[in-house]
Formats: C-alpha cells, structure tokens, sequence
C-alpha cells in the first residue's frame, strides 16, 4: 500500500469513527432537549428561548473571528509548545477585553424581550445572572480548543463534548421525570460549559507552555483578523437573532416556544460543525500550498454538502415523529417543519463555508456582505408576515441563501489572490 493511501485509510478511519462519537454525542443532545420542551411550561420555554438566543449572540460578539484568527495564525507552528501557548494567552486576553462590548451591547435587550415576553422581575434578574456566568466559562472553550484541533486530538475533543451532555443529562434527566424548570434549564447549561472548560484547561497546561505571555505581535495579527469580521458580528446582534426579535415582537410568547421547539431541529445538523470544525479545516489552517488549496476545499465543501443532505433525511422520512417527540402543544408548526430544515441546512453550509474560510484568515468585505443582507431583509420583510412562523422561516431562508453564496464567492476570490501572490514570490526568486 503506498503512503498517499495508508494516509488516506488512516484519515477517513479517524473521520468515520470521530463522525460517529458525535452522531451518539448529538443524539444525546437532542434528548435533552426534547426533555425539556416537553416537560417545560410553554412560557419558561419561551423565556429559556430568548436567554438561549441572545446568550449565542454575547458569545459570538465576543468572539468575532477570534477563535477562527487563533487557528489560522497557529497552522504553520502547530508542534511549537511555547508559541502555541503564547497563542493561547494572547487569545483569552483579547476575548476578556472584547467580552465585555459584548455584554454592554447585548445584555440590555434581554430584560426587554423577557418583558415583552410575559416574565416577571424575578424570572428576569434570574436569566441575567445565569447568562453572565454561562459566558464567563463559555468564551474560553473556543480558543482552549483551538490546539487540539491543530494537532488532530480527536479524542480530547470528543471527550469535551461527551462530558458537557453528560453534564447536562445528570441534571436534566432526574428534572423530568420530577420537576422541570428554567432555573434547571439554565444550571445545566452553566454546568457543561464548566465542565468543558475544565477539561481543556487541564489538557492546556499538560501539553503547551501556559506560563508563556500574550505577544504583541500576535495580538496585532488576531486582531487584523477580527477587525474585518467585527462589522458582521455587530450586525449579527440584530441578524443572527432576527427570527426571534420578529417573533417576539410582532407574535406571543406561544409563537417564540413554537420557534424555540421548531429550532430543536436544527439539532440533526449539529454533527456537521463537529466534524468540519475538528477534522477538516485544521487541515486547510496547516495547507502552505496554494496549488492544492482550491481543491481541497471544494472537496470538503462538497462532503459537507453531501453530509447536510443524509442528516435531512430522517425528518424528511418521519415529520410526524418529529411532531410526537416534540409534544401535543407543538402540533400546529408541522406544516413548517420543512421550511425550518432547509432553513437550517442552509445555514448549515454557510456557517460551514464561513468556517473554511475563516480558518485561513478569509474575511468577505464587510460591505458587501451586510450591504447584501440588509437588501434582501428589506424586501423580505416588506413581502411576508412576521407574524407568522412561515413568514420569519422564509424570510430566514432568502437572508442564509445570500448569505451561502457570499462565502463561496468569497472563498474563490481568496484562492485566486493567493494563487498570484505565489506566482509572484516565485517570480521574484
């Protein structure tokens, strides 16, 4: 057997059996989950909904390409334990610092969609003191991480997020068949990023040099990187959200549950990021070769594709499953149970293209981007009612197509740029 197929054997041997931990890790995700929309009083459910939407909005403001930024500098010096944990430092010092625009952006609106919602003072002042904590841990996970997926630590990640279900499943199980509340729903979630961040820590000082100090340079490069993506993020406080601020200001808190039980489906997709994120694009972080670089990632592109389409198929084949598992007072959204997973597999891709591209440092101009959004937002809201499920589905689904196409213009247009810079420095040897 040749070293390109023994290489080959080893790599899709590691991807099927990786796959295959996380489709039993995602399972376990979605139990949980219907746990709790089934045990949960619809109103709680709303209210976990809209502090489960906007915790994912501090979060990825916080973020803003960071994470991606520690993955596409560290590729070529992966092995270096020192510099990798200077990485590391640097990382979570910007992340703090960028952590906190995020909650002064974002925390406001929380206490006014609960409001608007029905919750009382008490459910409120509760949501905000759990989604502080939560984040707290949470925005370390991504850049803990980031070596592992560098170095192919496959079971290491696997394991993380293993133990976060674990975690959460040791607290939810016992709640449904007892007591079911948005206080437990809330300590669960707080309980796996904990879990998750103390596993990474543990690995982190094991493996590379956590004594090493944040590095100017480093941070200067991070942050070129995270000023191309900032404009996205800063938008994404109104657009990554937009299905739920439409819900809950033009519909009811039983309209926002119906959006948060619907949205349980997108868990069927929650494989794909795992498997991207782990497997694949550490390997276009470490690519130094611009000719191969084309090729690869429309094969992963591809794959992923091919992937979405095989994790839509069971609620294609089985909707009225889909429904039962659900719960009797979500029977009324099975007409749109399509339309959410196509919306879902859409933003699949495009969080997937996004990710390819941001692993190499890839930024589509901010102004074409949200230029672009914010037309197809404006015709799509003058077109449908956001009053309606379908209509906040289908607008979301005309916003992830644009968005999709964006990506991949973008991913081509970067290949072509390093395709000539090459060429140059070639030249010019």
């Amino acid at each position: 057997m040749s070293a390109r197929r023994e290489k080959l054997v080893r790599f899709a041997s590691r991807f099927v059996q990786f796959t295959l931990v996380q489709i039993g890790v995602m399972l376990a995700g979605m139990l949980v989950s219907l746990m709790m929309v089934r045990s949960m009083p619809k109103a709680e459910y709303a209210y976990y909904t809209i502090a489960n939407g906007l915790l994912s909005t501090i979060l990825a403001l916080s973020d803003s390409g960071l994470a991606a930024g520690v993955q596409a500098i560290g590729g070529p010096f992966h092995d270096d334990d020192h510099r990798m944990g200077e990485l590391v430092k640097t990382g979570v010092s910007m992340r703090r610092r960028m952590y906190f625009l995020a909650i002064a952006l974002v925390l406001p609106f929380i206490p006014y969609m609960l409001w608007k919602s029905g919750a009382r003072i008490a459910v409120i002042l509760e949501v905000l003191v759990m989604v502080i904590l939560t984040t707290q841990f949470q925005l370390m996970i991504s850049v803990l991480s980031a070596v592992p997926k560098l170095r192919g630590k496959t079971g290491l990640l696997q394991w993380v997020s293993g133990a976060s279900v674990i975690a959460r499943m040791l607290i939810l199980v016992p709640a449904y068949f007892m007591h079911m509340s948005l206080t437990i729903a809330l300590f669960a979630l707080l309980a796996a990023n904990v879990v998750q961040v103390m596993i990474l820590n543990r690995w982190s000082k094991k493996f590379i040099d956590m004594s090493a100090q944040p590095s100017p340079d480093t941070r200067s490069r991070i942050w070129k990187i995270v000023k191309l993506q900032l404009p996205y993020e800063l938008y994404g406080i109104v657009q990554g959200q937009i299905s739920l601020w439409l819900i809950t200001i033009f519909g009811n808190a039983s309209k926002v549950a119906d959006l948060g039980a619907v949205s349980r489906v997108s868990l069927i997709f929650a494989v794909i990021p795992q498997v991207l994120n782990v497997i694949l694009t550490p390997r276009l972080s470490r690519c130094r070769d611009s000719h191969k670089l084309r090729g690869l990632y429309w094969q992963v592109f591809v794959g992923f594709v091919l992937f979405t389409i095989v994790c839509s198929l069971p609620v294609f084949a089985k909707p009225d499953l889909v429904i039962r598992l659900l719960g009797s007072q979500y029977n009324d959204i099975r007409p749109d149970l399509f339309l959410c997973v196509f919306l879902y597999a859409i933003w699949s891709l495009q969080g997937g293209a996004l990710a390819m591209n941001m692993s190499r440092g890839w930024v589509v101009p901010a102004y074409f981007g949200i230029t672009a959004t914010i037309i197809t937002q404006v015709f799509t809201f003058t077109m449908l009612n956001l009053s309606t499920l379908h209509g906040v589905l289908l607008s979301g689904v005309y916003v992830a197509l644009i968005s999709l196409l964006l990506q991949l213009a973008g991913s081509e247009y970067f290949i072509r740029k390093s395709l000539r810079e090459e060429g140059l420095q070639q030249a010019m040897a």
